[in-house]
């Protein structure tokens, strides 16, 4: 039995699918359920699921016609629940919304947007990299305030401790993300050169990994190991942050996946520029950069071959525009991250319960 998002006890099964108890569709909506094949039960909001309208083309005929009864906000106020059905169904909805705007525009004499990118020329691998470097001058977090501060000597030692911790949950994600990269890739060449990323996070029997120098640069700042490790004091944002991104590798197409860790076309430039501040202004990690040293080499021969590899893969506009925005995704998601910190321990400073405390504030 298939849950529709209701508390326990709020829906049933008929006929081996589930349907949800809400308020009664109008009558309007069900004789268009009716009439397009799909069956309308009184007293329940919603149908009994995709079973009982098999045409693709038919059920989001469906959608059109239901939103146009009710409005945009159909879909909050049915049982269409992507949970219940699966993402097929989710997709039919924002496809039926985005057929009802492409007529209305087709009728004004213009062309949807998708048409209008799918007619445009596909971009050259040199013209796809400029438009992809162009996304990490204008989102990467080497401009964020917080980064900034840090680079100009103005975090004090709590507030590094803080940024060591919450890190340490996105760097202890990383070889988790890379591993499902992997598994999802058919190609042995891919697999091969894309395992190393793992390796050089979780380390292998002869050589530490990044997670495990990352962790001595958290104790570098002055916090216990096994603080660091519990990770029960990172803040909900930096999981919903990181979450996301596991989200993204996972769910989204595979090339999406392998562009958004482009974000390594940028960060070599970050890394040796905050060893150098870090240095100058906080002496006292010297001895815990060693994650940084590693970096420095690792992450351009990365960005290399996934460079490499998305402009030779994404052989449509519409694929280069996916890539484009993948990478802004995650650019997002790293610029995320820092805001939480910032507003936590810098301004206005309000960590939320349960999260680091920096001592004596």
């Amino acid at each position: 039995m298939r849950k529709c998002g209701l508390p326990a006890g709020k829906w049933r099964r008929t006929g081996g699918v589930s349907i949800c108890r809400r308020p009664t569709l109008s009558a309007q909506s069900s004789v268009i359920l009716r009439r397009s094949g799909c069956r309308a039960q009184r007293g329940v909001h919603g149908v009994e699921g995709p079973r009982g309208c098999e045409d693709n083309r038919k059920r989001k005929r469906v959608f059109s016609q239901c939103r146009t009864v009710f409005g945009e906000n159909f879909l909050s106020r049915s049982c269409w629940n992507p949970h219940a059905w699966g993402p097929s169904t989710a997709l039919l909805s924002l496809r039926a919304s985005n057929d009802v705007q492409d007529d209305k525009m087709r009728r004004m004499g213009l062309k949807p947007a998708a048409e209008v990118l799918s007619d445009s020329a596909v971009l050259s691998a040199d013209a796809l990299t400029a438009r992809l470097r162009q996304v990490g001058e204008e989102r990467y977090h080497h401009r964020h305030p917080f980064h900034l501060m840090m680079h100009e000597g103005r975090l004090n030692r709590g507030q590094l401790q803080a940024w060591a911790l919450n890190r340490y949950y996105y760097q202890s994600v990383i070889p988790i993300k890379d591993s499902i990269i992997l598994s999802r890739s058919e190609d042995p060449d891919f697999r091969r050169t894309w395992r190393k990323r793992v390796v050089d996070h979780d380390g292998d029997a002869t050589h530490e990994g990044g997670i495990e120098r990352w962790i001595r640069l958290a104790e570098a700042t002055g916090l216990d190991r096994e603080r660091v490790l519990r990770g029960d004091e990172v803040m909900p944002a930096t999981r919903y942050a990181v979450d996301a991104y596991l989200s993204l590798v996972r769910n989204r197409s595979f090339l999406e996946a392998v562009a958004s860790s482009l974000t390594e076309l940028f960060s070599r430039d970050l890394i040796a520029l905050r060893m150098d501040r870090l240095r100058q202004h906080y002496p006292w990690l010297s001895g815990g950069l060693d994650y940084f040293t590693a970096r420095l080499d690792q992450a351009p021969e990365d960005a290399r071959f996934a460079l490499q590899w998305v402009t030779k893969n994404a052989t449509t506009r519409p694929e280069q525009e996916m890539a484009i925005a993948a990478l802004r995704a995650k650019c997002d998601i790293l610029w995320a991250q820092l805001d939480a910190l910032y507003f936590a321990y810098v301004q206005p400073g309000w960590p939320p319960p349960g999260a680091f405390r920096i001592q004596g504030s």
